[in-house]
């Protein structure tokens, strides 16, 4: 029965018959998510209106961001910026982790120093074929 079903649902205050609800524990209002850009939204919605994502009603947890080290190693080096642009497009485009060191240096800009080419030990051979194919070794 209803009045059973009422009295045993703490939301709900049961008085002569009658059905109040209490204010602060009625209903807990749930807000939907947008699990690609994070976006809160009421109850109700179901589409991110920014990206167009099906909402959720929990985010994801936080992933762990853990430090990691990995070992570098140096494969090439040159004083050119118009090197180091290209290598870095193309590494990028291959997915090396890289890191030119000294890229940025002063003397780099008036030829007095080189930047080093370091690459992940484990991708350091496929890092060297690419530039070899590419005339740099």
């Amino acid at each position: 029965m209803l009045s059973e079903t009422v009295a045993n649902n703490k939301n709900y205050i049961l008085r002569t018959g009658i059905i109040y609800y209490n204010s602060f524990n009625f209903y807990e209002k749930r807000i939907m998510f947008c699990p690609k850009c994070g976006s809160e939204y009421k109850e109700g919605f179901y589409k991110c209106s920014d990206c167009g994502t099906d909402l959720i009603d929990q985010l994801p947890p936080e992933p762990d961001n853990e430090v990691s080290y990995v070992e570098l190693v140096e494969i090439y080096s040159t004083y050119r910026q118009s090197d180091i642009a290209f290598i870095k497009s193309v590494l990028d485009g291959e997915g090396i982790t890289y890191f030119f060191e000294g890229e940025s240096s002063i003397m780099l800009v008036a030829g007095g120093a080189y930047a080093r080419l370091l690459v992940k030990a484990e991708e350091a051979d496929r890092a060297k074929e690419i530039l070899r194919e590419l005339g740099f070794l």
